[in-house]
């Protein structure tokens, strides 16, 4: 087969769009950087990579004192050099993903007023870390918006660490759901929120912000560290009023944090049934309550890949929980457990397990997991174990004889993943 596209001077090169191919998937690595140097002809390309994405400030200053006095300065500073900058192609279209992270004073310094001074026009995703909605007067959130507006490719969107009120944390998604027709992807984690002041009633100020009557078609969700007070006040509100927020009738894929409260189960009510991706983060604590469980799984129905996050060792009893409910997703293909790294100290073993062995699958998690394979899950094809690398004595050999059923069937997959 031949290719339209000429090969470089020296004869042996590959075509253009084979190396842009390289490029793209190797993304923004030191292989890349090394590449580039020895081929002068890739860096055009590898900068699309090796800059999409900007934090400030970086993490290796974020805790320096200077930071915190300087903030404004020097965010402005970048601001200059990003807007002078000689690369080709330019910083401003290069860069897709901007991270910010606040200072206990940077609120008060005009921070969103600088940020919306940044040139980038090719945003995909923008995060705020331990950012205070509650302390941004109007002209804050109009400069962060005319920054918005300025970035139509816009699809997602992180908050972490957001500190708010109720009614500026809803006047906030509203003035975003207005404006960002296009958004599909809206993280919120580790949320707090100020409300010992809200007495208006919940349906009057509700009604009092502007229907929309093309609200965006979030695909993904994820919700982590969100109190049962914070999920009826702010998030309950945001999430089931699509005519003046978010549209969730076409949401694939969703996050919630373990263990799961009635707010939970009142989300997956309304979206449940289009989510083909549901991951579970956060499996250490030991309280659990079967029953909202049962009601969350019930409304998954077309749930294809169900991913267990952050799976501790010694919690068997919760572990066992869970999968004693998958059966309920009849038509789920794909079940992945992560597992954290390895503690100093691993509970005593029983024969024929290692002590390590013991602590990811004691208790009979073994044998649940090898009973999936039979008739209660139909459609379940997929098994994923991540096992982290601090976990020595725990080899893939071992693991493979817990699941003989499994591992007939050749659907075990076994891997050693660095400790997160």
């Amino acid at each position: 087969m031949t290719s339209s596209t000429p090969l470089p001077p020296e004869g042996h090169g590959l075509p253009q769009e084979i190396i842009d191919t390289i490029i793209d998937t190797v993304s923004d690595s030191t292989t890349l950087k090394a590449c580039t140097l020895v081929r002068h002809d890739w860096l055009p390309r590898a900068r699309q990579n090796l800059f999409c994405e900007l934090s400030f400030p970086p993490a290796t200053l974020r805790g320096e004192e200077r930071w915190r006095s300087d903030y404004e300065e020097v965010l402005r500073s970048v601001v200059m050099d990003v807007a002078h900058s000689n690369i080709k192609p330019p910083l401003s279209a290069a860069v897709r993903r901007l991270k910010l992270h606040f200072t206990d004073t940077s609120s008060e310094l005009g921070f969103l007023e600088i940020t919306s001074q940044l040139p980038f026009k090719n945003l995909h995703a923008i995060e705020l870390l331990d950012s205070d909605l509650y302390r941004f007067e109007d002209h804050d959130q109009d400069a962060l918006f005319l920054f918005l507006r300025e970035n139509p490719s816009l699809k997602e969107l992180r908050l972490d660490g957001v500190n708010s009120e109720p009614k500026k944390f809803l006047h906030f998604f509203s003035r975003l759901a207005g404006l960002q027709l296009q958004l599909r992807s809206l993280y919120l984690n580790d949320f707090f929120g100020y409300h010992d002041d809200y007495h208006e009633p919940e349906s009057t100020f509700l009604h009092s912000l502007p229907l929309l009557s093309n609200p965006p078609a979030l695909q993904t969700l994820a919700l982590h560290d969100v109190s049962r007070t914070e999920a009826d006040i702010f998030v309950i509100p945001l999430l089931t009023t699509p005519s003046r927020f978010f549209d969730l009738s076409c949401l694939q894929s969703l996050e919630f944090k373990f263990p799961f409260i009635e707010s939970d189960e009142a989300i997956l009510k309304m979206c449940g049934a289009t989510v083909m991706r549901f991951t579970i983060k956060g499996i250490a604590h030991r309280i659990h309550d079967g029953v909202i469980l049962e009601k969350c799984f019930h409304h998954l129905s077309n749930l294809v890949r169900l991913e267990l996050h952050s799976v501790h060792p010694d919690r068997h009893g919760i572990v066992l929980l869970l999968l004693e409910h998958v059966p309920i997703l009849r038509r789920l293909g794909q079940l992945s457990m992560q597992f954290v790294k390895a503690p100093s100290r691993v509970r005593d073993s029983s024969p024929p397990y290692t002590s390590a062995e013991w602590a990811l699958f004691g208790e009979g998690v073994d044998s649940k997991v090898d009973q999936l394979m039979q008739t209660s899950n139909p459609s379940l094809k997929h098994i994923t174990l991540d096992i982290p690398c601090s976990w020595k004595n725990v080899t893939e050999e071992r693991i493979r004889e817990y699941f003989p059923k499994t591992n007939s069937k050749a659907v075990l997959e076994v891997f050693r993943i660095q400790d997160s």
